[in-house]
């Protein structure tokens, strides 16, 4: 259970620390040692990033997919010399 509740502060301090212009990385190496988390190897950390990897996909589910939308008109946009013509051809 001990180590349960290790590997979700470490989780969280990946969370919290992802979108700041610090290494979270860092931090985790940081707070593993602070924890005495021995089992704090790759495999969780490549988890953890992972899990980050999932949640920035949430929560920007809609940005994501209107690029992927518009990503077919762009040789066309290049082609005409990356002027916008439109409203929508903004978004």
């Amino acid at each position: 259970m001990e180590e349960l509740l290790k590997s979700i502060i470490l989780g969280l301090v990946q969370g919290l620390s992802e979108f700041l212009p610090i290494s979270s990385s860092g931090h985790l190496v940081l707070f593993g040692e602070i924890l005495n988390y021995q089992e704090a190897g790759i495999a969780l950390e490549v988890f953890v990033h992972f899990g980050t990897l999932v949640s920035v996909f949430i929560c920007f589910r809609k940005d994501i997919w209107e690029m992927v939308r518009w990503l077919p008109k762009v040789p066309e946009f290049i082609l005409n010399g990356m002027k916008v013509r439109s409203e929508e051809d903004r978004y």
